[in-house]
């Protein structure tokens, strides 16, 4: 790692550090879009059980994120995928969020509220397929994924 020997507070600082500050800082304007994050509730999500009744207390969908982000969708094919007899298409994105949002979790359903460059993709569902891992992290990315429409096998 290279380090600086002087800086404008008198201390040492690393110029990675100061790297990373930078990158921050041109992803901060590229975030055009809005979305919000919601955490879906599966079969799992019972809750607590009433020791009482025996019923489980019922559960909600949690808000995880509301706010800037970007929305890139994939230039690759849609992907049909065949369940029994049902044909499901489906296109990827790539999804950015600040570096400083919460923590994200897959199957997790993006909404995208607001579209500068997009307006068709405002009020789209996507689900969280993928994190990617950034060792500096200078912004989020998640591989999103939205269905398109079913059809009938042939």
């Amino acid at each position: 790692m290279l380090w600086a020997s002087e800086s404008g507070t008198g201390g040492i600082v690393s110029i990675a550090s100061d790297a990373v500050a930078v990158f921050r800082t041109e992803w901060a304007d590229r975030f055009v879009d809005a979305c919000q994050i919601v955490d879906t509730l599966n079969d799992t999500d019972r809750g607590v059980m009433d020791p009482d009744t025996y019923q489980y207390d019922t559960q909600t969908a949690g808000v995880i994120y509301t706010g800037e982000c970007l929305l890139r969708t994939a230039d690759l094919d849609d992907i049909a995928k065949v369940y029994g007899q049902q044909a499901v298409t489906f296109t990827g994105g790539d999804l950015y969020l600040p570096f400083d949002s919460p923590a994200v979790d897959l199957d997790q359903l993006v909404t995208v509220t607001a579209s500068v460059r997009d307006p068709q993709l405002v009020g789209t569902a996507w689900v969280i397929r993928s994190i990617i891992k950034d060792a500096y992290v200078t912004r989020r990315k998640i591989i999103v994924e939205h269905n398109l429409g079913t059809g009938i096998a042939h």
